[in-house]
């Protein structure tokens, strides 16, 4: 793994962590508002930057945005909607294990899956990534809905993730649909 991709995933944690906090500590509706307004900030500084350069927003993003993203930045806009999208769609329970999953297990697949991954499972997923992101997910889940629950959730989440599509997105809708309706 690049110290790039290293920093990135840290950064995905710690804002994770402290996103997760703040879910805790101010609730449901506030979190939402919240959520939204840095997830609009955000595209607003992300449109002005790529038009010209913008001191401290121009570097993280520089420092955190991967090569292929179309707009720099953009993913960190995309985790904060998804995020904000399971908070609003699904109770508080369920909402608190989507961002685990998006949280935590995301970013175990990256680190272990770039650094230890051998055997591909598609072009950019690798087996040991997925297993990182299937135990990882589990064990934070046992908590909240018990071993057959976080199971079955995270093994789902983990086939979610395998499908081409921005999981800062996907992931959540999908695995709060699953954990509402089991």
């Amino acid at each position: 793994m690049n110290k790039k991709e290293l920093k990135r995933q840290i950064a995905h944690i710690g804002l994770g962590i402290i996103i997760i906090s703040l879910f805790l500590l101010i609730g449901k509706k506030t979190a939402i508002i919240t959520f939204l307004i840095a997830a609009f900030g955000m595209i607003i500084l992300i449109l002005t930057q790529n038009e010209k350069n913008i001191p401290i927003i121009s570097e993280v993003l520089e420092q955190l945005g991967r090569k292929n993203e179309t707009i720099r930045g953009i993913g960190a806009v995309t985790f904060f909607l998804g995020l904000t999208l399971a908070i609003a769609l699904f109770s508080y329970k369920v909402s608190l294990g989507c961002l685990i999953i998006l949280v935590f297990g995301d970013a175990a697949s990256t680190i272990i899956g770039t650094n230890y991954g051998k055997i591909k499972i598609t072009k950019e997923k690798t087996l040991e990534g997925s297993l990182a992101f299937l135990v990882s997910s589990f064990i934070l889940l046992l908590p909240l809905f018990g071993f057959i629950k976080s199971f079955f959730v995270s093994l789902f989440a983990t086939l979610v993730e395998l499908i081409p599509l921005d999981d800062n997105i996907v992931l959540p809708i999908m695995t709060g649909t699953l954990l509402s309706i089991i």
